[in-house]
Parts: C-alpha cells; sequence; structure tokens
C-alpha cells in the first residue's frame, strides 16, 4: 500500500509494523494536508482488539485466522472484533477482501454493500520483485483501494485522481519487500541461499513454504522453525504438525517441500513457560507423523542459535535456507553471514 500511494504521488503518511527498507524505519511522513498529505495508511493488529483504537475510513483485510487464543475465546470472537472495526467506517467507506473466504462471511453478510473484491484486480497486478502468491494477493488488495480513489477521483472530475491506478502499478512494480517478511539475506560462504521470515502462525508457514517451493524447486528447503508463544504452540499443535508434513504437487506426484526441520526453543515473549508444550513435544510429534508418511523429511531439535549456525553453514548451493519465526530466530543468520 504504501510503494503504491506514493507511486501514485499522494504522498501518504505510513506505519507499518515492519521496516520499510527504503527508510529504514517502520514509519515514512507524508506531504502536509494543503498539498494532499491527507492520506494515513497502518497496519492495525487485532490483538486485544487494539485495532478498534482506530477510526478507518477503508478497511483492507487479507484474511482472518484462529489466532491470538491467549486473549480471543475462538473464532466468532476474533470475527466479533473485525465486525466492530468495519462498524467503524463512514457511509462511503469500503472494506476490501476476498468474500469467497469462509472466515469472512460474517463481515461480508454484514456489510454487504461496503466490500469491494479484490480478486477482480487480480489480472493488473504487474510482476512483482517479492515472492509468493500471498504477495500477489496483497497486490490485488492494493490495486482495489486505489481503484476506489481513482473512482472517486473521476466522479470529482480530478485528472490526477483518475490516473491513479497507473501509478500505483509503478510502485508496485518497484516495491522490494520489507524486513523479516521472506526477506532475502544473501548467501553463505558455500551457496546456499538465505531467507528470513516472521512467519509464526501456520497459514503464514504455509505461504512462506509455498513460495520458496514454488520459486526453488530445483533445491532443498532447510527451515529453522522457533514457534512463538506457548499458548499458540499449544492451541495450534496439530496445525503445526500439518503444515511443515503438507505435500505440494510438483509434475504428476506429490512432495513434501521441507527437506529438513529444525525446531529451536519458544519464544516465550510476553507469557511464563508452561511445561505441557515444548518445541521437543513438536518435532517428536512430527516425527513420529513423518514416519507414519513414509517422508524423508529430517526432523530435529536444536538446543541453541549457536548449533543452528553451524548446520546452516554446512548448506551448499543445493539449499536454501530459512529462519521462521516472530521472536529472535533471525539472529541466527546473522552468525551465518
Amino acid at each position: 500500500l504504501a510503494s503504491a500511494f506514493s507511486g501514485a504521488n499522494l504522498k501518504p503518511h505510513v506505519i507499518v509494523g515492519s521496516l520499510l527498507p527504503e527508510y529504514k524505519s517502520n514509519y515514512l511522513k507524508g506531504g502536509v494536508v494543503d498539498e494532499g498529505g491527507n492520506i494515513l495508511i497502518t497496519e492495525a493488529c487485532e490483538y486485544k482488539r487494539s485495532f478498534l483504537n482506530l477510526n478507518p475510513k477503508h478497511v483492507v483485510i487479507t484474511n482472518i485466522e484462529e489466532d491470538h487464543l491467549d486473549y480471543y475465546s475462538d473464532l466468532a470472537d476474533i470475527q466479533s472484533a473485525f465486525i466492530d472495526l468495519c462498524a467503524k467506517t463512514p457511509k462511503d467507506g469500503k472494506i476490501i477482501c476476498n468474500p469467497d473466504l469462509p472466515n469472512l462471511a460474517p463481515i461480508v453478510e454484514k456489510f454487504p454493500d461496503k466490500i469491494v473484491d479484490y480478486k477482480k484486480l487480480l489480472s493488473k497486478v504487474p510482476e512483482l520483485k517479492v515472492l509468493g502468491e500471498h504477495n500477489k494477493l496483497n497486490a490485488a488488495a492494493t490495486l482495489a483501494l486505489m481503484s476506489v480513489f481513482e473512482e472517486v477521483g473521476k466522479n470529482r472530475e480530478n485528472s490526477a485522481d483518475a490516473q491513479i491506478l497507473d501509478g500505483a502499478i509503478t510502485g508496485l512494480e518497484k516495491f522490494s519487500g520489507t524486513w523479516r517478511r521472506l526477506e532475502a539475506r544473501g548467501e553463505t560462504e558455500k551457496g546456499a541461499i538465505l531467507y528470513d521470515d516472521y512467519a509464526h502462525h501456520p497459514e503464514e508457514i504455509r505461504a512462506g513454504i509455498n513460495a520458496l517451493h514454488q520459486n526453488f524447486q530445483d533445491k532443498k528447503l532447510v527451515i529453522f522453525f522457533q514457534p512463538h508463544l506457548y499458548s499458540r504452540t499449544k492451541k495450534l499443535f496439530d496445525e503445526f504438525v500439518e503444515v511443515f508434513l503438507e505435500k505440494n504437487p510438483v509434475g504428476e506426484s506429490k512432495i513434501t517441500p521441507v527437506s529438513e526441520l529444525y525446531l529451536l526453543p519458544i519464544y516465550a515473549a510476553r507469557e511464563p513457560a508452561d511445561s505441557e508444550i515444548s518445541s521437543e513435544i513438536l518435532a517428536q510429534k512430527i516425527t513420529e507423523q513423518n514416519l507414519s508418511e513414509n517422508s524423508k523429511m529430517k526432523v530435529e531439535f536444536l538446543p541453541s542459535f549457536e548449533k543452528a549456525a553451524e548446520i546452516a553453514l554446512e548448506k551448499d548451493d543445493q539449499c536454501v535456507v530459512v529462519t521462521m519465526g516472530a521472536g529472535d530466530v533471525y539472529k541466527i543468520l546473522d552468525l551465518v553471514k
């Protein structure tokens, strides 16, 4: 969104949850109000319903997943928070989303006149520098919102606003990604390609694995995963097991994209230790399931980043090495580089 709005010369103020490489900050100062700088783009979080402190004109929802279950009771509780957020949009506000996603059904039913289906803009998405089908969908959502602004410009007979979609596409073409979002981190001395990803929910992990598998089908995918929160690991335990063993089609066969999976100790963040769950337990369950499915994926628990770095340094140009998690797992690559 920030790149698209900037490409369209709309001078937005931007606050995001990652770092924008061009600015080495998560904040971009836009133009003054009198010169068109009256747009604020922010990445909002549903945790503890914090996004209800905002009063948005438009809302872009990429998905709704069962997460933050240390606060929310279930999916319906999460959906209720999103309904409350969308209810804060004004009469002419829009909700940019994929209305076909089952978890968005309550929102689509509640606000049918505000829904803008971003899938209709997929054909306009240019070639992107960032990997993954999820980024193509994000780009389509961006263009859907830009089309809303363009339509407003046409209605006002403002020729500048009426041409912003072209500028937005140029902005998307230049977008090179953000910190820790499937971020390319160079190569090892032996030629292994390095990536770091913030993925910490099964759906995010799935998107990352699929993106890397699609782009590096001829290489071995080696993942160092650091689970984030005891509560998330426990409540989504089966989903974590499933996502790493999930098979993707290649030609006429199906394979498990991950060749080697190494699990690091759980990153506790805001939570006290929970003896009922650990990365060792998760590794053991994945190993058992792995054997029962006759998969050749290697699974191992590692106690430290130093041990992980040793393994990463052994990988050659036939491998893509990825650190995954919302904690400090990226520091493994700092030891490798």
